[in-house]
């Protein structure tokens, strides 16, 4: 009887912590200029970088149990603009978001990294935004994330993103 009720109690621990693993996020409010898209990292962690020019760039290292959202913008091009392709990337912490969902937490910090890539002469490709608030909302039994970054140039300088 004993063991019954142990194993019962490792199979509903189990199941209740992967039921927070995010597997398929949605960005919401993806701009009608362009095409939004998700995808999470398992086992890896992002590292800024600078090139011999100083130009930053991200490079991602293996990492046990590290969990990155990767978000891409891509705008659609103008034909009759040579160098119009525009892409906008944003890397957040999923573990720390995951484990902040898990105690309850309505409201966090997040540290992340965004980029803008396109012909911006002068300009760092890569930057990190630290303390940026997120709010986690429930509605109709799903979970969006909220965010804004306060970078007016960025295209999703306001990110909503549905979790489950």
């Amino acid at each position: 009887m004993r063991f019954l009720l142990i194993f019962w109690l490792l199979v509903t621990f189990t199941y209740s912590c992967s039921s927070l693993n995010i597997k398929q996020p949605q960005v919401m409010n993806c701009p009608s200029s362009g095409i939004c898209k998700t995808e999470v990292l398992e086992n890896e962690r992002y590292i800024l970088k600078r090139d011999q020019f100083s130009k930053s760039y991200v490079e991602l290292q293996q990492q046990e149990g590290a969990r990155q959202l990767k978000i891409l913008f891509d705008q659609n091009q103008d034909p009759s603009i040579a160098d119009s392709p525009y892409r906008e990337e944003y890397f957040l912490p999923l573990t720390v978001i995951e484990n902040q969902i898990t105690a309850q937490k309505s409201t966090f910090k997040i540290n992340l990294l965004y980029g803008r890539i396109g012909n911006y002469r002068g300009q760092d490709l890569y930057h990190v935004k630290d303390d940026v608030l997120v709010s986690i909302k429930k509605q109709d039994g799903k979970t969006y994330l909220n965010l804004t970054l306060n970078q007016p140039e960025l295209k999703l300088n306001e990110l909503t993103v549905l979790l489950d």
